[in-house]
């Protein structure tokens, strides 16, 4: 995918339709901006699925990957959130690295899911 995050989600409810409820994991995939263009990306995404009447949840991201300081200003925004779930302190950093210092290993993925399904 390319383009925002609001792009990408855009393209996909033309594609498939709204969702009644839809989870957002934190935004290591854009590491290479400043948190706040970050942020400003993620409130316009959340604006635009509430009008369409999803439930929008934001996840915080584990701090695995080598942008733990860009993680960190996005965590604390998504704790700002009135439905987040908090998941960072769940995963250890012995999980964190899959070989590209970014994604987490299966072990990583396996204890993430767990935290957001005992949220859920």
């Amino acid at each position: 995918d390319q383009g925002t995050i609001l792009d990408n989600t855009q393209h996909y409810i033309s594609l498939y339709g709204p969702p009644t409820r839809i989870l957002i994991v934190g935004g290591v995939a854009d590491h290479n901006v400043a948190p706040a263009t970050t942020v400003a990306a993620m409130e316009a995404t959340k604006t635009s699925l509430e009008a369409t009447g999803a439930r929008v949840t934001f996840i915080t991201e584990p701090k695995w990957s080598d942008y733990k300081t860009e993680l960190a200003a996005l965590n604390a925004w998504i704790l700002t959130q009135p439905d987040h779930i908090d998941c960072a302190p769940s995963v250890d950093s012995t999980y964190y690295d899959s070989g590209d210092h970014i994604h987490p290993t299966v072990g990583g993925y396996q204890v993430f899911a767990n935290c957001i399904d005992a949220a859920l």
